[in-house]
């Protein structure tokens, strides 16, 4: 009855011989899945992720009983890959279920120093739009770019920040970043930031912009929404499932619906989308209570439809 989940990246790791020996054992596998972004999208990943994590991924699909996703659409994503991989019929045997994250700040210290450099920002005059992730092309920082220069040729006073860390495959923009003309000034960008001056952030910018191509979740949705900060997102799956009518979506094809939609959103002060008075999302306490649920719900499930199957298997005997 043991079950094994493997609730961490686990494609670099080297325990498949330790995972198999325990399946052999009688213990279930469970695979907890983020995204399959380095199959889906490998032109965003570093080519070593993605031959590492396709043989990863074909190992945990015939190794794993069971999946545990963080959405529905990473969930629906799992399925299709697993019956390209193994056929219709071996990938029924596999359960699926999914679960949330939760939005707090775990990392945030009542005595940890703001970023100074986020702070003098805040005190200058002029909303700030902010982008909250990791610096690499899936992100589509460079979309905003594009955006906000068109705001700033049609004089609008709105600035932008991005804060994250530095990520692969980003050289090219990180250096027009830096040398863009408006760099510290309406263009900022704070790479080493704890999680105090990011809730600070959140608390003060005018909305969060997130141009994603491709994510598993977008974790700085639900974290912005949960403290009252609209979100303008890229109209893809996932936001929409996370988001719902709760956020601005825009045209990944044209910079110009985001732009335009700031305009909107600065002259009216009327934000395009369904008021935050009415958002609530859980934390991380229910995110795991979510997973050991559904989890336990699809061993249970696993175990009826092997008992039923014994059944005909011994009724055609």
């Amino acid at each position: 009855g043991d079950q094994l989940l493997l609730l961490d990246s686990s494609w670099h790791a080297d325990f498949f011989p330790l995972a198999e020996r325990l399946k052999r054992q009688g213990v279930g596998i469970i695979s907890v899945i983020y995204d399959l972004i380095p199959l889906t999208h490998p032109q965003f990943c570093d080519a070593g992720l993605v031959q590492v994590f396709d043989r990863w991924f074909d190992w945990v699909s015939r190794t794993a009983d069971g999946f545990m996703a963080i959405s529905r659409t990473v969930s629906e994503q799992v399925q299709d890959e697993l019956r390209q991989r193994l056929g219709r019929a071996d990938a029924e045997k596999r359960w699926h279920g999914h679960f949330y994250l939760g939005s707090e700040l775990d990392l945030k210290r009542p005595t940890a120093a703001l970023h100074p450099g986020v702070q003098r920002m805040f005190r200058a005059d002029g909303p700030v739009y902010l982008m909250v992730s990791t610096v690499e092309p899936r992100k589509n920082h460079a979309y905003l770019l594009d955006a906000f220069e068109r705001l700033w040729a049609a004089g609008s006073p709105v600035r932008l920040c991005f804060i994250g860390k530095i990520g692969w495959k980003c050289e090219a923009l990180v250096e027009r970043i830096k040398r863009h003309p408006q760099h510290n000034k309406r263009l900022f960008m704070f790479n080493n930031v704890n999680d105090t001056s990011l809730e600070f952030a959140y608390s003060h910018a005018r909305a969060l912009v997130f141009p994603s191509h491709a994510e598993g979740f977008g974790l700085p949705l639900v974290e912005a929404m949960q403290r009252g900060l609209p979100v303008m997102a890229s109209d893809i799956p996932v936001f929409r499932e996370v988001g719902q009518d709760f956020v601005a979506y825009f045209d990944l094809a044209d910079p110009q619906s985001l732009a335009g939609m700031i305009l909107e959103f600065e002259r009216s002060q009327h934000f395009p989308a369904r008021s935050l008075e009415d958002w609530q999302w859980i934390d991380w306490t229910q995110a795991a209570r979510q997973l050991i649920q559904g989890t336990l719900q699809g061993i249970a499930g696993q175990a009826k439809n092997l008992r039923a199957e014994a059944v005909l298997d011994a009724d055609r005997t």
